[in-house]
Formats: C-alpha cells, sequence, structure tokens
C-alpha cells in the first residue's frame, strides 16, 4: 500500500511539474504579447519627444525621423486631416506630430474621379426621368450627387479643406451621404414592395412570404440612424478640440457600421424571398406548353437581374463595413481616410448605376402583361404547384 501511494505521488508530483512548466511558458508568452502591444498602443500616440509610429508601417511612414520631427522622402507628404490620434494638432509650420504618408497627386486624381463619378451617375439617373413626379422623385438621390460633385470642386480648388476640421467641406461630406444613403433605402424598400405585390408571382395569386410591416419598421429605424450620423459629422466641422473630434467621428462611425451589417442582412432575406418566388414558379413551368414564355422570362431577365441586385446589395455594404469598423480601433486606417472619401464616392456612384440598370431589367419593360403570358384554364393547377413546391423548397431557396 505505502509503494502503491508513493508511485501515484510521484506521478502526480511529475504531472503537476510539467503543467506548472507550461504554465509558465505561456505566462511569458501573453507576458511578450502584452508588452508588445502595450509598446505599439504607445508608438500610435503623439509624442514632441520621438517620431511617431501607425502600426503596421515604420516609424514616420514614408520619411525618417530627425530629432523627433518626419522628414518625407519623394512625393509623400504630412496632411492632418483625420489624425484623430494626435492630442492636439499642429500648426501649419510644425507638422513634427504626423507620418509621411499623403501623396498629393494620388488625392487630385482620385476627388478629379470623385468629381467625374458623379455627373455620370446624375447623367444616368436623369435620361430615364419620364414624368415630373419621377423627377420630384430623384431629388434626393441627385441632390447627394450635387452634394459629392461640389464637395469634390471644393477639395481641387482648396486642398486644405479637410473632413472634421473644415466646416463646409465637413457639411457637404455628410449630407451626401445621408441624401445618399436616405434615398437609396427608400428607392430599394419601393422596389421590394413592388416586386412582392405588382410582380407575376402576385398576379397569380401567390402572396409573398416578405414581411412588409418589418421593412417598413426597419426604414424608420435606418433613416433615425442616417439622421444621427448627419448630426455628428456636421458638429465635428464646428468643434477646435481633436478629442471632441474623435468622440464624434468615431461614434458617428460606429452607427454605420451596425447600418451597413443590417444592409448586407437585408438583400438575403428580402431579395432572397424574391428569387424564391420566382424560382417556385419556374420550377413547375414545363418546357414546350403555353406558359413557356414565361418560363423564358423570368430565366433570361427577371431572376439573374435579382441575383445580381442581390450580389451588389451584398458587396456594397460589406465594403463599407471595412471603411467605417477598421478606424474604431485601428488609427493607421483612420489616416487613410484621406483616400478613402473619394474613393467611396467613385464606388457609391457606380454602384447606384449599377443597381439601377437592376432594378429597371428585374422590374421588367413588359411587367405589366407578364400575367397574361398565362393562360387563365392553367393559373389554379400552377398555383397549386407553387405552392406545393413551396412547401418542400423553402430553406434551400434561400441560400446566397
Amino acid at each position: 500500500l505505502f509503494f502503491s501511494c508513493r508511485v501515484v505521488f510521484e506521478f502526480q508530483s511529475s504531472t503537476f511539474l510539467i503543467v506548472y512548466e507550461r504554465a509558465q511558458y505561456v505566462k511569458e508568452f501573453l507576458g511578450h504579447i502584452f508588452i508588445s502591444w502595450v509598446s505599439t498602443i504607445k508608438s500610435m500616440s503623439f509624442s514632441p519627444e520621438e517620431c511617431i509610429r501607425l502600426a503596421p508601417a515604420s516609424i514616420c511612414g514614408s520619411g525618417d525621423c530627425n530629432q523627433s520631427t518626419c522628414i518625407c522622402s519623394g512625393s509623400f507628404t504630412q496632411s492632418s486631416e483625420l489624425s484623430l490620434y494626435l492630442t492636439e494638432l499642429p500648426s501649419d509650420d510644425q507638422n513634427s506630430g504626423l507620418v509621411c504618408d499623403t501623396v498629393d497627386n494620388l488625392i487630385t486624381v482620385l476627388y478629379v474621379l470623385a468629381l467625374l463619378s458623379c455627373i455620370y451617375a446624375a447623367y444616368q439617373h436623369q435620361i430615364r426621368v419620364k414624368t415630373r413626379k419621377h423627377c420630384r422623385r430623384l431629388l434626393p438621390v441627385q441632390s447627394a450627387y450635387f452634394c459629392g460633385f461640389l464637395l469634390s470642386l471644393v477639395r481641387l480648388i482648396d486642398s486644405k479643406r479637410y473632413l472634421a476640421q473644415d466646416a463646409f467641406f465637413t457639411a457637404l461630406f455628410a449630407l451626401c451621404w445621408f441624401f445618399a444613403h436616405t434615398s437609396s433605402l427608400v428607392f430599394y424598400n419601393k422596389f421590394i414592395v413592388y416586386q412582392s405585390k405588382s410582380s407575376v408571382v402576385a398576379r397569380l395569386g401567390l402572396k409573398s412570404r416578405i414581411r412588409i410591416d418589418l421593412l417598413i419598421s426597419m426604414q424608420a429605424i435606418v433613416q433615425a440612424v442616417d439622421a444621427v450620423f448627419l448630426v455628428l459629422v456636421v458638429a465635428s466641422g464646428f468643434t477646435d478640440s481633436v478629442t471632441v473630434d474623435r468622440t464624434l467621428i468615431k461614434m458617428a462611425f460606429g452607427l454605420y457600421t451596425l447600418r451597413n451589417l443590417y444592409s448586407m442582412w437585408s438583400p438575403i432575406y428580402y431579395i432572397g424571398i424574391l428569387i424564391a418566388d420566382f424560382e417556385s414558379l419556374f420550377q413547375v413551368i414545363k418546357e414546350g406548353d403555353s406558359t413557356s414564355g414565361l418560363k423564358t422570362h423570368l430565366q433570361q431577365d427577371q431572376i439573374p437581374a435579382l441575383k445580381l441586385l442581390r450580389k451588389i446589395t451584398f458587396i456594397y455594404p460589406g465594403i463599407h463595413v471595412g471603411f467605417y469598423s477598421l478606424p474604431l480601433f485601428w488609427n493607421y486606417w483612420l489616416n487613410l481616410w484621406k483616400y478613402f472619401i473619394p474613393i467611396q464616392i467613385v464606388l457609391a456612384c457606380l454602384m447606384n448605376v449599377e443597381v439601377l440598370k437592376a432594378m429597371e431589367k428585374g422590374r421588367g419593360k413588359g411587367s405589366t402583361s407578364e400575367g397574361d403570358l398565362v393562360p387563365d384554364s392553367q393559373r389554379s393547377s400552377i398555383v397549386a404547384s407553387v405552392q406545393a413546391y413551396r412547401s418542400s423548397h423553402v430553406a434551400s431557396n434561400m441560400k446566397v
């Protein structure tokens, strides 16, 4: 018994020593990570005694440190735009607290592209105007293009107009995105409601599974978020405190991260149901019968257009999630926002034109006569077949 107890004790002691040694190793490893993290955080804050470093870039970015002053090399310069990691912004003649990461010529080219993109997108919308009522409906999105055009023009005229510093430039930026996002939200929701109530599926007597009440409720919430974003960003242009600007901008960016996460979910749910509705009809139509014209229309026009629309409206807010979420904890990304402002305008204009074309094709030029593609004698049998198909394919048809 004594020998057995001794063996057990020695085994437990050796096991304890192994566990203790591994715990010490983990402790040292985590300690190194913590020290590295603290040094990185310190390197992100401005100190007049040393040059700044924004990880993962090197000290001073594309420049050299000379007695706590960054000397830029090549075509790189310094800019205080959205340098909200500083405790205070340096004066024009003393940029020692700024990294060398700005290429003025590149920013100029990007704003020229943004200006031309606004003109192109406004033209693509305007040529589709047929009535005065339609023109009034386009007023918000055309206002967004006008603000984007004016914002780009102001920046090209005066390169020192910075976001969160210049009140006029900041207000134009906030208004541009407020008009763009609210108008696109309303148009997108109206398209979904139209398709759920007026499409060939609805005219056959089939009820869509889309929750219109949920769509309208979420529209009100998202519009409130857009209004708060407008107030926060405009307010940052009227304050001189870097701390206040940092708080306002990061609050606005945090709200827009949540907004774009909803915008990513929205096409998966709403357009996914629309596609499922059309595919349920498409699957029960047989080749060669009197409804083959409707099947061709669904296969070649409406279903591909809706899938393209779903892809675009999922990818675009996904890109914006990266734009708005990373600056919340990564100063390097926030400092790059001087480039992202015109890039976002270009992407938004191109995306709006593509969505406009997809909606136009998805609605169908002959949508008023789609129901006539189905003879009255076959409507009841098609509806019954679709309902049976839906009951067995609800989950599989909702894939992205």
